[in-house]
């Protein structure tokens, strides 16, 4: 089989379109061909092809008009911005509720590539950061009271690992936070670690926190088997993501951080097992 995969530039949605064409190549021969941000394929140099991924918006109109011109069949990840009718295939988280659809699969949250691992009792806990986002607000002085807390209950060291999004300024309030606390804890932007760091070290970690915007962090966790905290954030109305965040409080999936006092304990959670790309790619390979 021949894919064709686009990409839009951004880090997530490649790491999606990967972890689907790395489940599909596991049980499929095929031949995968990347096309960056703003390429155009000289079909000399390129079979054609027989499916067609994308990942953001940005690629949808370029993924159909490759298929009117090279044929295939369009697959797209995330919850188009065109006529859903319009693509053979399209794989979404759930909470965006394209259900009842023959050729829609519905994931738990976004697809990921990494899978359980043994917990590495000497690595630290971890607070994941996000940043400014348009379904939350970004309150960084109550961010930093919820972090204190977390630390005051915390076993070991504690490690809080911005992103690409988290501002300067909350780094440099927690930083000056810290100073000021009696267990260890250290703070790093998205530039001190290595590029593989989250990758390499997530599936080992015992416990995170993870602020409430980082949607596709919350599902990696999970997926991992980490014992997997929320951070809360206001939303910007009433969003389906929120809303869908809300229900993994309630089913007990994930534990929620408070101002005072000990969240729940890891022991009373009871998420489920996810391999959501292995299913994505079973999924698809059963339409072809």
């Amino acid at each position: 089989m021949i894919i064709w995969a686009l990409l839009d530039g951004k880090k997530g949605h490649y790491v999606q379109l990967s972890a689907l064409i790395d489940a599909m190549t596991c049980t499929l021969d095929a031949e995968v061909s990347w096309f960056p941000k703003n390429k155009i394929p000289d079909i000399r140099n390129y079979a054609k092809p027989d499916l067609i991924i994308c990942a953001g918006h940005g690629t949808h109109l370029k993924a159909l008009i490759f298929r009117a011109i090279f044929g295939g069949r369009v697959a797209v990840l995330m919850k188009p911005s065109l006529p859903l009718t319009w693509f053979d295939f399209c794989i979404t988280p759930e909470h965006d509720r394209l259900t009842g659809r023959d050729n829609v699969l519905s994931t738990v949250g976004p697809i990921n590539s990494l899978s359980p691992d043994c917990k590495d009792k000497e690595l630290p806990d971890v607070v994941f950061l996000g940043g400014y986002s348009k379904r939350f607000y970004w309150d960084e002085f109550k961010i930093n009271l919820y972090i204190e807390n977390i630390v005051s209950i915390s076993e070991r060291e504690l490690w809080v690992v911005g992103s690409r999004r988290t501002p300067a300024s909350t780094l440099k309030m927690l930083n000056e936070t810290k100073k000021t606390l009696q267990v260890p804890m250290r703070v790093f932007s998205a530039n001190d670690l290595p590029s593989d760091w989250v990758s390499t070290k997530l599936p080992k970690l015992e416990k995170i926190w993870v602020t409430q915007d980082s949607a596709n962090m919350i599902y990696e966790g999970l997926t991992v088997k980490a014992c997997v905290g929320l951070i809360p954030l206001k939303p910007r109305g009433k969003g389906k993501l929120s809303s869908s965040l809300n229900e993994l409080i309630k089913e007990k999936w994930v534990r929620c951080a408070t101002l005072d006092g000990e969240p729940l304990s890891c022991s009373t959670l009871s998420p489920p097992s996810l391999k959501e790309a292995n299913r994505a790619a079973a999924w698809l390979i059963s339409k072809l």
